[in-house]
């Protein structure tokens, strides 16, 4: 299990929620939104902190590996083996989170249905936007590794 990006505590006190009736689904809500955060931005922030991460990157065939002796022998790949991520979370990035764990807790479903008070109808609300609040997104844009 990865590390997730705010505390339960942390978003508590951001939003000012006191009572623990909606811990678990909160606590299921910081687990899938640091999933997403990671997803998007294709970074993982905290998870190789402690931990080295090593990647195998592959190359072509024509590359050698030159010494002062001459070429030795072919070199077709190299792995790396790094720590990286931030030891405490920028600012910037917990808000975008705190926002994002707000905005799937008002739209928890892709249909809403609202009944009105001594109605025989009910209305129902398609949500079919699909792109995040511009203000998460801008936060989310910063923080986003970009490999060009």
């Amino acid at each position: 299990m990865t590390p997730d990006l705010v505390k339960l505590s942390e978003y508590k006190s951001y939003a000012g929620i006191s009572s623990t009736n909606q811990d678990t689904q909160i606590s299921i809500l910081i687990e899938k939104v640091s999933h997403l955060v990671k997803s998007i931005c294709r970074r993982t922030f905290v998870d190789y902190l402690d931990d080295a991460k090593i990647e195998v990157f592959r190359t072509s065939t024509n590359n050698r590996l030159m010494s002062q002796y001459g070429t030795i022998n072919k070199v077709n790949a190299f792995k790396v083996s790094y720590t990286a991520g931030y030891e405490v979370i920028p600012e910037d990035l917990k808000l975008a989170v705190f926002d994002l764990i707000g905005y799937y807790a008002r739209n928890d479903a892709a249909i809403h249905s609202h009944k009105a008070i001594g109605a025989n109808t009910v209305q129902i609300e398609y949500v079919t936007n699909t792109a995040l609040p511009a203000h998460i997104r801008r936060v989310l844009d910063l923080h986003s590794a970009n490999y060009l």
